[in-house]
């Protein structure tokens, strides 16, 4: 492959496919864990703007945690969707997302690096995956070493996802085990 772009379709694709694959790329892009940590983080920042809330909501969609295809609803509210009447919503996974939504702007207390990792222990609990939560809490805690502001960290942290690798940082994998 030439760039993580198609590493990432072509992974996509055999999974869907019912095959399981391994990726030896160390592009935090790549990476399921960050995608829904930084969706996560995008959402918190913007809950107002219904064109982040909907891609964030998709990137979750894309990792299983939501049902795809659902994120053009989102963007169809005139309104901000975190201020939608509940009541009104019909589908529930849109009603799941929604609550799920309020819920991670309940923790503006917590510093970023915590954040990841009660984001990354509430989607994700496999061995292997929490020890790359706990990687990702340490990158971000080394960002945040000179600023506190969560925008000016989920802005690195976006910087940071395009690169090829990290130095000094490996990320565990399923033949780790």
């Amino acid at each position: 492959m030439r760039n993580n772009f198609q590493v990432a379709q072509w992974t996509s694709f055999i999974n869907d496919s019912g095959l399981k694959s391994i990726t030896r790329s160390e592009c935090l892009e790549q990476k399921s864990i960050f995608r829904a940590i930084f969706a996560v983080l995008n959402m918190i920042l913007h809950p107002f703007d219904n064109e982040t809330v909907a891609d964030s909501y998709e990137t979750l969609a894309e990792l299983g945690f939501y049902k795809q295809r659902l994120g053009s609803e989102i963007r169809k509210y005139e309104n901000p969707f975190v201020s939608v009447d509940c009541d009104t919503l019909e589908n529930r996974y849109l009603i799941q997302f929604y609550w799920d939504l309020n819920y991670w702007l309940f923790f503006p207390h917590l510093s970023a690096d915590e954040l990841a990792i009660k984001i990354g222990l509430h989607y994700f609990t496999g061995e292997i995956e929490k020890s790359n939560i706990y990687l990702i809490s340490t990158l971000i805690k080394r960002i945040s070493v000179n600023t506190k502001n969560l925008a000016t960290i989920a802005e690195r942290l976006g910087e940071l996802a395009k690169r090829n690798s990290l130095s000094g940082f490996k990320f565990f994998s399923e033949e780790d085990e």
